[in-house]
C-alpha cells in the first residue's frame, strides 16, 4: 500500500479520536458552566445589539471556533507525532528490543 494510503488513514484515525475527546470534553462541569455563561451573554448582545450587529458578532464567533478547532487539531497531530518519534527512539535505544505486551 501506498504512503498517501497510511497517511492518509492515519489522519482520519487522529480525526476521530480527536472528535471523541472534543466530545468528552464538552461534558467537563467547567466547560459546562462556561458554556451557560456563554449563552446568557449571547441573549444580552442579541436584546441590545441591532440585527445586523448581532449576525456580525456570530460570524466573528464562528470564525474564531474554526480557527480553535484547527489550531487545537494541529496541536493535536503533533503530539502524537511527537509521540511516535519518542517511541521509536526509546526502542532505537534499546537496541530495537520488542517491547513485552502490557499485562493486566
Amino acid at each position: 500500500m501506498s504512503q498517501d494510503y497510511w497517511s492518509e488513514s492515519f489522519k482520519k484515525l487522529i480525526d476521530q479520536r480527536f472528535n471523541e475527546l472534543a466530545r468528552a470534553a464538552s461534558l467537563v462541569d467547567e466547560v459546562s458552566s462556561l458554556r451557560e455563561k456563554q449563552a446568557e451573554i449571547e441573549a444580552g448582545l442579541k436584546r441590545d445589539l441591532s440585527p445586523e450587529a448581532f449576525r456580525s458578532i456570530l460570524e466573528w464567533e464562528d470564525i474564531v471556533n474554526y480557527r480553535n478547532t484547527v489550531e487545537r487539531e494541529w496541536l493535536y497531530l503533533a503530539g502524537v507525532k511527537d509521540g511516535v518519534r519518542l517511541y521509536k527512539h526509546l526502542l532505537d535505544i534499546m537496541g530495537g528490543a520488542e517491547i513485552p505486551p502490557r499485562q493486566s
